[in-house]
């Protein structure tokens, strides 16, 4: 998972949920939404709906007096948000918690509400409450530092939490909120506490030291995270009423066995009715179950950091429409137990029947599904792929219990069935696989062949299909449809305003499509847009996001400044045109926020790429222009000779006719890449002006550039022209000319970058890195290149050309915790400037031709530090992967530094020397360190050791 160091501040996003809800800021909302579902039944699916919008509401009405806030709210001033800002906020509770009692109707808020520390619904020990929240409201953590936000209701209260398909209630926390301009849910996890019902349905598991019988009323637990009593004798106990909600990056961990989840059902009863709830990112499990009975329908977790669903003590409700879809690292999809504290065979045993359910992992970890410690279950209708071990049962029952599976379609996962083949043969239609035809989360043909149980028979509703999905849903039109965020190949589909729908050119044409629309993007794009998922996007020629009025002064034409924001799994591609050039400009000015997801990467690549089905094409390239991203940061070198180095007036054209940047803004803003794959790129005009498949020209560091991969770019992989941005988790694969590469005064940070230029599997490339400080006109330019470069592994092709690394023409900067093997030169150093001497610390050099050359010996020995040569590398595998990154006994043998304190060490170095000889640099000797962008990784190269996958699940070709 992800949390940004730099939150973006908060900003409004107008959207067509977010205007419909101001105009009912005021209004009173008594119960709204649906009615109670009898047990037994689901749902109706609700009627598809544009998806709702991306951000927060506008905070035109933040409130300024305790007037401002709906009755019953609490007025809090100056809150502490954890960009740094403070913000006035309308509250459940005075910061801190509170209990809420009585009949309470909260009307709607087009500010967010803020939850403060535990609120309980209904006081533990006294009084009941009975709170409604309106359709459509927001709630945030006000995630005050040793104080955790938990919204409880009460055992004996209710509370109705109703949105709607096209108004979701959602739950969240203040980082991402204040991250509003990047989409909901693109925070990290455990950002606070959660959701938690008790109710005082039966329990197998009594308190520590009790003496009450489970199952009883005296037979009751306290609730982890302080969380309240549950359990009872109440089977059909009713604690309200919860649909279309969302809570998201919840699950806060007090210690390994007291951990928050998104959502605990704690003693629920089957009186609740608790339908349509998404948890999004929760730290620990989505929904767990502490015994209960409650009945539930239409649920999605999506990244959960553990288990996606879990049962214990007893749950015997039924569970219908279920889907779950892991991210790297997260645990089982479900993981049932009936009681591994004291007794496998407790009762009342845990017993849920399920059915309609698909789980989809992360391709190397947990479990599908585990069922342990003497749980029984009734399964039925499942589709189960993608994990380390598909379904796993551990027969810890002493009574002989052997929980039921019908209907499974079990495929594709490293091990299908881990002691769980004798319940897999005694059920009917089940079917091994060596992969699904699933599209997306959506069924394909091998699962819809598949004889499903009909759930009708179990007392559960209509469903005569295998999945969460049936055979005639489409990604606009299912049960998730407009209230859910991050589900691959579900969102709903269309193509949006400010492109056009080329019929001719259907997703079926392309092997293994299954997008609705091909939308096209030409020329200029001057008003906000979003693409979409559920579409493809065609790139005809180049496409500009926004006009940068700055580069065509005089010219009557006006700049705008626009945004472009890119949903997960979406596909943008170049249209192949002869002579035409299919590239993608962010203009100075506007912003690009292509925030993909793990499992469900952004990908710009070509036509070729689709009409090959996305495999890789080892030695192909040139196929599509790539991404250039123009900013409004300094550069060292300028198009007019008038122009000082550094100030707004220095500017470029960029190569390719990418358009113009630089500028005097250190901290410009650019926007977002975030599991990003650019695909095949690059364009070759002449010697000296070619593309990049991802070109960042004066880039400013307000830009977070995170999880990137260049797969077969024709020119550089990535190549930095001046600016001051930083990147992390780069993955760079058969660059033709060098994979990372830095010009024009680029100040920023690089920390955790794989480069594969093995011939055999891509392209004999140039260097793994070329660094340059200014090589047309000044190697002392300023502002200097200065990078931080650190936590590497270069991987060459003895065979061809070029350097692990090379840094010349005058460039600083430091290379740190690096390995370099199997390229004809190692590290290669031109002292093309008396006064720059970068800082190689903490060097594996293994297998290359010749280790050094160059002036590398010559450069003073403060400069050169724990470098260390041997014969060969050591690397080795990565379970479940093919390339040889993983460090062994010699990269073991080199002392790792702290890339903090030599990012320190280096800028603290620069006044003197570069003041005195060109007054002009003293400026810019003040440039900020990119020191704070760096973690403390002390280990040589990309990865700590083989279990360090984060390369795992949305790269290709490793």
């Amino acid at each position: 998972m992800v949390t940004f160091k730099n939150s973006t501040r908060w900003a409004a996003l107008a959207g067509a949920a977010t205007l419909a809800l101001a105009a009912c800021s005021d209004t009173q909302i008594a119960t709204p939404g649906t009615a109670d579902i009898p047990v037994g039944t689901a749902p109706p699916p609700p009627t598809p709906t544009p998806p709702p919008a991306t951000g927060f509401a506008a905070r035109a009405t933040a409130p300024s007096a305790a007037s401002d806030c709906p009755a019953g709210l609490t007025f809090i001033a100056n809150v502490a948000q954890t960009d740094g800002e403070t913000s006035n906020f309308c509250s459940l509770t005075p910061m801190g918690g509170g209990t809420i009692t009585g009949t309470v109707s909260v009307s709607f808020s087009a500010d967010p509400i803020l939850l403060s520390g535990t609120v309980f619904i209904g006081d533990p020990s006294g009084a009941a409450g009975d709170v409604t929240f309106s359709a459509g409201q927001e709630f945030i953590s006000a995630s005050q530092t040793g104080v955790v936000d938990l919204l409880v209701v009460a055992r004996g209260s209710e509370a109705t939490i109703v949105g709607t398909s096209t108004n979701p209630i959602v739950f969240t926390s203040m980082q991402d909120f204040v991250d509003d301009l990047l989409p909901n849910g693109s925070s990290g996890t455990g950002e606070w506490g959660g959701l938690a019902i008790n109710g005082a349905a039966p329990l197998n598991e009594c308190a520590e030291g009790s003496s009450a019988t489970p199952g009883t009323a005296a037979c009751e637990q306290e609730g982890e995270g302080g969380s309240g009593l549950f359990g009872g004798a109440t089977s059909d106990d009713d604690s309200g009423d919860y649909a279309f909600i969302r809570v998201q990056h919840a699950g806060f961990p007090f210690t390994p066995t007291n951990e928050l989840n998104g959502i605990a059902l704690q003693g629920v009863g089957s009186g609740t009715s608790f339908n349509n709830i998404q948890v999004h990112r929760a730290a620990d499990d989505g929904f767990e179950w502490f015994g209960g009975t409650v009945n539930v329908f239409n649920l999605v977790v999506t990244g959960a950091n553990d288990d996606s669903f879990d049962w214990t003590d007893g749950w015997t409700g039924d569970a219908q429409f279920l889907l779950a879809v892991q991210q790297p690292g997260d645990d089982n999809a479900i993981e049932g137990d009936n009681n591994g504290d004291t007794d496998p065979d407790a009762l009342p045993r845990s017993n849920p029947t399920l059915s309609n359910v698909t789980l989809i992992g992360d391709g190397v970890s947990g479990e599908g599904m585990q069922l342990r410690a003497g749980t029984d279950a009734n399964v039925n209708n499942i589709i189960i792929t993608n994990f380390d071990q598909g379904f796993e049962f551990d027969d810890d029952s002493l009574m002989g219990v052997m929980p039921e599976l019908n209907s499974a379609f079990i495929a594709g996962n490293t091990d299908n069935l881990v002691d769980s083949q004798a319940i897999f043969d005694a059920g009917t239609n089940n079917i091994v696989g060596a992969g699904t035809s699933l599209n997306g989360v959506l069924p394909g043909a091998a699962e819809n062949a598949l004889v499903a149980v009909d759930p009708t028979t179990l007392g559960l509703a209509a469903g005569t299909f295998v999945g969460a999905f049936g055979p005639t849903d489409t990604a606009s039109d299912n049960f998730t449809s407009g209230w859910t965020i991050d589900i691959p190949g579900a969102e709903p589909a269309g193509c949006p305003a400010g492109t056009t729908v080329d019929s001719s050119d259907a997703p079926v044409n392309f092997p293994g499509r299954s997008e609705a629309f091909t939308c096209v993007l030409s020329g200029t794009v001057t008003q906000d847009l979003t693409l979409t998922a559920g579409n493809l996007y065609r790139l005809d020629g180049t496409v500009f996001i926004g006009n940068d009025g700055l580069a065509i002064p005089g010219s009557g034409v006006a700049g705008s400044e626009v945004a472009l924001t890119v949903e997960p799994g979406v596909t943008i591609f170049g249209n192949g045109s002869v002579g035409a050039v299919d590239l993608l400009v962010i203009a100075r000015g506007s912003q690009i926020f292509a925030n993909g997801a793990e499992n469900a990467p952004i990908v710009i690549t070509s036509r070729a790429d689709l009409d090959n089905g996305g495999v890789v094409r080892p030695g192909i390239t040139n196929e599509v222009g790539g991404l250039a991203i123009n900013g409004r940061a300094p550069l060292n070198e300028c198009s007019e000779a008038s122009a000082a180095p550094g100030s707004a007036d220095c500017q470029q054209a960029g190569e390719g006719g990418s358009g113009a940047f630089g500028g005097a803004i250190v901290d410009d803003n650019s926007g977002v890449l975030n599991f990003v794959q650019i695909r095949y790129a690059g364009q070759i005009f002449n010697a000296t002006n070619e593309l990049n498949a991802l070109a960042l020209q004066g880039v400013g560091n307000g830009t977070l550039i995170d999880f990137v991969q260049i797969l077969n770019g024709g020119d550089d992989g990535i190549e930095w022209f001046g600016g001051t941005v930083n990147a992390s988790h780069v993955v760079i694969t058969g660059a033709n000319d060098d994979a990372l590469d830095w010009t024009d005064g680029w100040t920023g940070a690089l920390q955790f970058a794989i480069v594969d230029q093995t011939i055999s599997r891509f392209i004999a490339g140039d260097n793994g890195i070329e660094g340059d400080n200014n090589g047309d006109t000044d190697a002392d330019a300023v502002p200097r290149s200065r990078p931080i470069v650190s936590n590497v592994t270069l991987i060459g092709d003895a065979t061809g050309d070029g350097e692990g690394a090379q840094l010349r023409e005058g460039t600083d900067g430091a290379l740190v915790n690096a390995v370099v093997t199997n390229f004809p030169q190692g590290l290669e150093f031109n002292a093309d400037s008396t006064i720059a001497n970068p800082t190689f610390n903490s060097i594996v050099l293994a297998g290359n031709t010749a280790q050094t050359a160059g002036d590398f010996a010559g450069l003073p020995t403060a400069n050169v530090v724990n470098v260390m040569e041997f014969a060969a590398s050591t690397l080795g595998a990565v379970p479940g992967f093919t390339s040889l990154l993983a460090p062994g006994a010699n990269e073991a043998l080199v002392t790792p530094a702290n890339p903090v304190t030599v990012c320190e060490a280096v800028f603290a170095a620069i006044p003197i020397a570069e003041a005195e000889t060109d007054p002009a640099a003293a400026p810019f000797t003040a440039l900020p360190a990119p020191c704070d962008a760096l973690e403390a990784a002390e280990y040589v190269g990309a990865l700590e050791d083989a279990g360090d996958t984060w390369f795992a699940g949305w790269t290709i070709g490793l």
